[in-house]
């Protein structure tokens, strides 16, 4: 395995391409180099500039690039977003990573965000079962007594 943090630079300019990953990657992390940051920052992470990205936070190991945005094969883009409190904040760089697209592998695993999603639903569904078979245990007790 080659690894899995790729590597943005602050010294390319304010709006790079840099590296690449494969669609269908997941658990990857980026690390921006180049300039000190602060201990925390924030980190923009989307699949274009338009429509919505994720908010991450990023320290001085890297942030992880969420999963969801290497499942469609498009390009990542991250924003580097520096402020000093309420009063302010601005995107101080971007980059745009390419995306290699491929086959969707048949035996692929859920990425961690799908299992969690996955996990609420089963435990949503087992408890509307549970609360039905207390309403119908309590309605068939009713009718019974009902008759009785």
């Amino acid at each position: 395995m080659r690894g899995n943090v790729i590597t943005l630079s602050m010294t390319d300019g304010w709006s790079n391409r840099t590296g690449n990953l494969f669609q269908y990657d997941y658990g990857q992390r980026g690390k921006i180099t180049g300039a000190e940051l602060p201990e925390i920052y924030e980190v923009h992470v989307g699949n274009g500039e338009e429509g919505t990205c994720t908010t991450v936070i990023g320290g001085s190991t890297g942030f992880d690039i969420p999963d969801e945005y290497l499942q469609s094969g498009d390009d990542v883009h991250v924003w580097l977003y520096l402020h000093d409190g309420a009063s302010d904040g601005e995107t101080e760089y971007h980059w745009v990573i390419e995306v290699i697209p491929r086959g969707k592998p048949t035996d692929q695993e859920p990425t961690p965000v799908q299992q969690e999603t996955l996990e609420v639903a089963i435990a949503l569904l087992e408890s509307t079962v549970e609360a039905l078979q207390v309403s119908t245990r309590a309605e068939a007790a009713a009718i019974i007594a009902a008759y009785q």
